[in-house]
């Protein structure tokens, strides 16, 4: 009998308290998103981990979203499962269009259950490689990275609003990876410098 009784009390404040309002979390906008999965996107359509590495370099500027990214990997060239030194090849990779981050947060508006990988699989984008037999670029610019000097800012220096550029090496006994914000660095300079190179050994498009 106590137990009926409970059921019907319990019945009872539901009925007055009518349906319960529950709220879904709210969902990022599609810029949101992107700043947050950006590593995600950028790894996955401009990789800085790629075999036989010598060096990668991706330019990207989190606040201007339609400014194009930049990308190239220089890697060693593997013939029977052995490597060559001054046997390079590079690749470049651009997006069609629209930048990469453009096209991501329109695809996220267009696409809102996408996964990542669902998004990246839909960018536009053109992959183009050449080897050192077709662009002498490509080696002369390897051979003046270890000129290069690499400093480390100071501590108490921060920059805001600056573009992002990404580098990994794998030179000798040296492996790197380097995040500089900014421009005007010598590294910096020298992969601008590299970028223009290799474009001009490229098929005009």
């Amino acid at each position: 009998m106590s137990r009926r009784i409970l059921v019907f009390v319990a019945g009872a404040v539901a009925a007055l308290m009518g349906p319960v309002n529950r709220q879904e979390p709210a969902q990022d906008s599609p810029r949101d998103w992107f700043l947050r999965v950006q590593h995600e996107v950028y790894e996955a359509a401009l990789p800085l981990e790629v075999p036989d590495l010598v060096v990668a370099y991706r330019f990207s500027h989190e606040m201007v979203p339609d400014r194009q990214e930049r990308y190239f990997a220089i890697q060693r060239i593997r013939s029977s499962g052995l490597t060559f030194p001054g046997v390079l090849k590079a690749t470049v990779i651009r997006p069609r269009g629209t930048s990469i981050q453009r096209q991501a947060i329109s695809l996220r508006k267009a696409h809102p259950a996408d996964s990542v990988v669902e998004v990246v699989s839909r960018l536009s984008v053109t992959r183009e490689t050449v080897d050192t037999d077709r662009c002498q670029a490509i080696l002369s610019q390897v051979n003046r990275l270890s000129g290069v000097q690499v400093s480390v800012p100071r501590g108490d220096m921060f920059m805001v609003d600056s573009p992002v550029h990404q580098f990994r090496l794998n030179i000798g006994s040296l492996e790197m990876a380097a995040t500089l914000a900014g421009e005007g660095t010598p590294l910096v300079q020298w992969a601008d410098r590299t970028h223009q190179l290799l474009l001009g050994c490229l098929p005009a498009r």
